[in-house]
């Protein structure tokens, strides 16, 4: 998802999916706190300003395991 110039100051993004290439380099108010809230992965693209939270790394894991186990599903669709 494309979220370029979107304003998130204020949102809550506690347990949003920002996986397979998210692109939040653009957005407007977005806080270290929610970003730490969410789900990303190395394909997440930040803010300046804003460091890739080290439990993204396990959560990508997790979530990659995940969709290996359901059939017709691939990484990136």
């Amino acid at each position: 998802a494309d979220l370029g110039g979107a304003d998130l100051g204020g949102a809550d993004l506690g347990g949003a999916d920002l996986f397979w290439a998210a692109d939040l380099s653009e957005t407007i108010g977005l806080t270290q706190t929610q970003i730490d809230a969410a789900f990303g992965d190395s394909t997440t693209k930040l803010p300046p300003g804003i460091t890739r939270p080290k439990s993204w790394e396990e959560d990508a894991r997790q979530t990659e395991a995940a969709r290996d186990r359901i059939p017709g599903e691939t990484v990136g669709e």
